[in-house]
């Protein structure tokens, strides 16, 4: 692959489905037919919050989004969708909607059988990964919405060259530089641990993060527009299990001198965004007893001082996956559920939350869901989304995929914006005490370490 490689295209522009405009915290309204932004942003005064489903592509389902951000004075939302191909075969693709009414513009490159969004930046970059599951082929790239000319990240340049398993080039900032991770090794079945990575553009070669070649693994997951990262260096394994190593939350800053976060217990952390004003939100690993630790959202204002937001109740699971300036957060967090639901994962159900510094320790909002809205469910757990991802303070709105009805027996989900995302949701208080210490001894035993494993390796952080 070539450093920089340029591909040309000009917007393709897919078949949209009607955006619907659903009003109320609470009420059971009914959507609306396709509103412009300026209809939308004059309901808002009166309705306070606002869910708006964008359109999908002709056959799109189980959409979502990943960012929001205003470019050029235009509010523009990134995420994906699934697509079926005339075969049955399924395909995630990346899409971008220059507004709350538009038709959705494949972005990326073609010729790929998944592409996966990551991070829009203010000056309009879009970042992701495009792979072959049939091959492994795995490319990463960078696309400016202005020119939609793309670039490629040669994955290959970095000091171990060729030899390394999955890339995963996660967040860039507004000047193009570019972090990740790198597995070791080529042999996919064997884990030889992880290189954090950075890119100065996708001109430069990938360099080696301080710390990552001593460690038994380091992640970068997060870029601010100063040059900061921040992400995970690995030097030791939990006393009695080798196979478990320790998660040291750390900022790298420009000048590569390199700041431990702290966390509670002196335990571990997972950080996976860092904004210009320095803050880090991400997960941390809360309690004493290894055997019954629990992942938890965090927030970071400074590096010596730690949020844990806790879990709901009934849960074993919480992390932030967006943050903007002012600590405004949003992530997901599960419940255990014993009825069997056509949403539930393995007895789980996931429902996504926003948090702000004013709302408290404590306490955080449960966002809703169209079809709960549709339906005047009126009860926080009734409403399923996936984790939101997509926050933007100046314009106080989120976005995620929520529950938008069933398919088949299947529950389905939408890219879902949420219009003064501050004033959605109900209020609810969080606890520091996981399902499974708070149903009594008998389910304790091991409880900790086998789930924290499986929840961290679903939001992409694995052992």
């Amino acid at each position: 692959m070539v450093s920089g490689t340029t591909q040309p295209r000009g917007r393709k522009v897919l078949a949209p489905i009607a955006a619907t405009v659903v009003a109320g915290t609470l009420a059971a309204t009914a959507p609306t037919a396709t509103a412009s932004p300026e209809a939308v942003a004059a309901a808002e005064d009166e309705a306070g919050c606002q869910l708006v489903r964008l359109e999908q592509p002709h056959g799109g389902y189980d959409g979502g989004l990943m960012d929001i951000e205003q470019v050029d004075g235009q509010t523009v939302y990134y995420g994906s969708t699934f697509l079926f191909d005339k075969k049955g075969g399924e395909h995630q693709r990346a899409l971008v909607w220059r507004g709350l009414d538009a038709e959705p513009v494949r972005v990326g490159p073609s010729g790929y059988e998944h592409d996966v969004a990551f991070e829009l930046t203010p000056n309009g970059l879009v970042n992701g990964i495009s792979e072959n599951y049939s091959d492994g082929t795995v490319v990463a790239w960078v696309q400016d919405l202005a020119t939609m000319e793309l670039r490629f990240f040669d994955l290959d340049s970095g000091p171990r060259g060729a030899d390394h398993g999955y890339s995963w080039l996660r967040r860039i900032n507004s000047d193009g530089e570019a972090v990740g991770w790198v597995d070791r090794g080529a042999d996919p079945g064997v884990y030889e641990g992880a290189d954090a990575v950075a890119f100065e553009s996708a001109d430069s070669p990938m360099t080696l993060l301080p710390g990552s070649e001593d460690a038994i693994e380091a992640r970068a997951t997060g870029i601010n527009d100063h040059g900061a990262r921040a992400g995970t260096i690995s030097t030791e394994t939990y006393p009695g299990n080798d196979q478990w190593i320790i998660w040291e939350p750390v900022v790298w800053e420009a000048d590569g001198t390199v700041t431990t976060l702290a966390t509670p217990h002196g335990l571990e952390g997972a950080p996976r965004a860092i904004k210009d004003d320095g803050s880090v939100s991400g997960g941390i690993v809360w309690g004493e007893d290894p055997e019954t630790l629990h992942l938890e959202a965090a927030y970071w204002p400074e590096p010596d001082v730690n949020v844990a937001l806790g879990l709901l109740p009934g849960g074993g699971w919480s992390d932030v996956l967006g943050m903007d300036e002012g600590g405004w957060l949003v992530g997901g967090m599960d419940r255990k559920v014993r009825d069997k639901h056509p949403m539930a994962d393995e007895g789980f159900l996931s429902h996504g939350f926003f948090w702000t510094p004013e709302v408290g320790e404590g306490t955080v909002r449960v966002l809703p869901s169209l079809f709960g809205q549709r339906k005047g469910l009126s009860s926080w757990r009734q409403w399923m989304t996936g984790s939101v991802h997509a926050v933007n303070r100046d314009l106080d709105q989120a976005g995620t995929g929520s529950h938008v009805g069933y398919r088949k027996g299947r529950a389905i989900t939408a890219p879902t914006v949420y219009l003064n995302a501050s004033q959605c949701g109900a209020e609810v208080e969080t606890t520091h005490v996981p399902f499974f210490l708070a149903e009594g001894e008998e389910d304790r035993a091991g409880r900790g370490d086998g789930y924290l494993e499986r929840r961290s390796a679903e939001v992409g952080t694995t052992r």
